[in-house]
């Protein structure tokens, strides 16, 4: 991997401290067939989320220069980071140097997003109307994807609200006369289930605040390569999951197309 790091101004980061408890698989019993079936089982322990923390190691990436841009290029993958603003540039070369794919995210608009909907996870449910009759969401995730219905009454008939979310926590509301016979409604169900499962095999190696610093530094819906992942790793401060990079790889990847899937299914739904 080649650093390279130009002198820039740099701005010192005040971060209060904000910790969340949140449950987090501690064994997992997998097997996965074509990088998509599988069986999960879960015992849960708690794991502290210091948001902040995760911020501050993205920002050392740039040690102790005054230079906050790192630059990352190794097979076919290149990667600017601006440890001042968060700012990321992600880019994919074809084997004859062409591009192959490239997108920009913001590492600290990201996390700090993934932080929002976890802590409004339960309370925006709460805030609309009815009484629920089912719901359904994915596990504390970035990204989540989330379901709920409720029986209400409208032009003076029972039918039930269903109000969804995608995971740009972009928000609708459908009426169906009984959501159990809606396709549409259920596939968008099973999707949510689906990712919140491949995320919680994610969380089962790498733990959850690595598992939100990675989906920070490449975004739920991205697909990413091996050199990618490994040079993510390595810039995060994560050398410890270097020798299960091939298995993050795959769970990560998995997880990205179920979150698009999610998203797919809201759109009809």
């Amino acid at each position: 991997m080649t650093l390279k790091k130009r002198a820039s101004k740099s701005i010192a980061l005040a971060l209060a401290g904000v910790t969340i408890v949140t449950p987090v698989l501690k064994s997992v019993s997998a097997m996965e067939i074509g990088n998509s079936n599988y069986k999960l089982e879960s015992n849960f322990q708690q794991e502290e989320i210091n948001f902040d923390e995760i911020k501050q190691m993205f920002s050392n990436m740039s040690g102790k220069t005054r230079s906050n841009i790192v630059e990352i290029n190794e097979d076919n993958y290149k990667a600017i980071i601006n440890t001042n603003t968060g700012d990321i540039t992600h880019t994919y070369y074809k084997s004859d140097g062409s591009i192959l794919e490239t997108y920009s995210t913001n590492f600290y608009e990201n996390l700090d997003r993934f932080k929002e909907q976890l802590e409004q996870q339960n309370s925006k449910l709460a805030r609309l109307s009815g009484p629920v009759i089912y719901s359904n969401k994915t596990s504390f995730s970035p990204g989540m994807l989330q379901l709920q219905i409720k029986q209400v009454k409208k032009d003076g008939k029972t039918v039930h609200q269903c109000d969804m979310w995608n995971s740009k926590n972009k928000y609708k509301q459908e009426f169906r006369t009984k959501y159990t016979s809606s396709a549409s409604v259920m596939d968008f169900d099973k999707a949510i289930n689906d990712a919140s499962n491949k995320w919680n095999l994610l969380v089962s190696v790498v733990g959850t605040s690595a598992a939100l610093a990675i989906a920070s530094f490449f975004v739920p819906g991205s697909k990413v390569t091996l050199t990618a992942l490994k040079n993510g790793l390595k810039a995060l401060g994560f050398t410890n999951l270097l020798a299960k990079a091939d298995t993050i790889v795959t769970r990560w990847n998995n997880y990205s197309n179920a979150v698009k899937n999610g998203d797919n299914k809201y759109n009809v739904a």
